[in-house]
């Protein structure tokens, strides 16, 4: 029965992504196969309902909803993908992807969402004042650093901010003194901040463009940021594409590099300056 409450706003995401219906049942099936073997090594292997009080427990949870349920499934999903024929990725490109980003969101979603549909909201009665006061202590100085960390210019190793490794103690500060519930409300606000826009090539070295597009427009978080597409090619199928799977702009990049970079200072005028985005 969840399964199938979840089913009508699984297809309104979809289909406003432009995922033909195909796609979007076959998506379905391999999301409920990915929940129906978490859930049901879970309820085997943890004596009932899941909880964060134990290594055991955590171990549990680890193995199975993290790990065995996102890699198993996303063999089926790999499968669909190419049997519909929605993409241009390889059947590993599309595994790998599909693995990576489940395993992130089971790791920070789940244990907020079963820990606070466990404990309801009586216990913030009973919290003392003082620590509603460390709560938002340890809330602030976490926005701070990751906005130094993340989004500030600061040193860089390679790509990487040096100071990648910032939030470190105060996410063990919301592990010790808020337990696994805090640590994973505080993994979610280590987000970065959204950009205004995104420019992506379509022609990347070793995944398709227009996959990294799909993936981020069937995303809830990332779906509103305009995507403005680049390509060498004026291919009409690229084109229909793209706008199907939710670009803003098709871009068709100059080969010279003077006209590029005024085309780029177009853009960024009016996706920066011009447009009204939402807020």
């Amino acid at each position: 029965m969840l399964l199938l409450a979840a089913f009508p706003a699984h297809v309104a995401v979809e289909l406003n992504s432009g995922v033909p219906i195909a796609m979007i049942l076959c998506w379905f099936l391999s999301n409920s196969c990915e929940g129906l073997i978490g859930a049901i090594c879970i309820r085997r292997y943890s004596k009932g309902v899941l909880r964060f009080d134990s290594l055991q427990r955590v171990g549990v949870f680890l193995a199975f909803a993290v790990f065995l349920a996102p890699v198993a499934s996303s063999f089926l999903d790999a499968g669909f993908v190419r049997l519909v024929g929605w993409g241009t990725d390889s059947y590993w490109q599309i595994w790998l992807m599909r693995t990576f980003s489940n395993v992130l969101a089971a790791l920070t979603l789940i244990p907020v969402i079963l820990i606070s549909a466990g404990s309801g909201l009586n216990f913030l009665r009973r919290v003392p004042t003082r620590r509603y006061a460390e709560a938002g202590a340890l809330a602030i100085g976490l926005m701070m650093v990751g906005f130094v960390a993340f989004a500030a210019k600061g040193p860089k190793l390679g790509n990487v901010p040096a100071l990648v490794y910032a939030p470190l103690p105060f996410l063990l500060w919301a592990a010790m003194r808020f337990g696994p519930g805090g640590l994973s409300t505080s993994l979610l606000s280590t987000d970065e901040p959204l950009p205004v826009f995104i420019l992506l090539d379509i022609s990347l070295p070793k995944v398709s463009g227009l996959e990294v597009l799909r993936a981020i427009k069937s995303h809830p978080k990332f779906y509103t940021i305009p995507i403005i597409t680049l390509t060498g090619s004026a291919d009409d199928i690229n084109i229909q594409e793209a706008y199907t799977l939710g670009c803003n702009s098709y871009t068709v990049k100059p080969v010279d590099f003077e006209k590029f970079l005024e085309v780029a200072s177009q853009i960024g005028i009016y996706w920066c300056a011009l447009n009204a985005s939402m807020k």
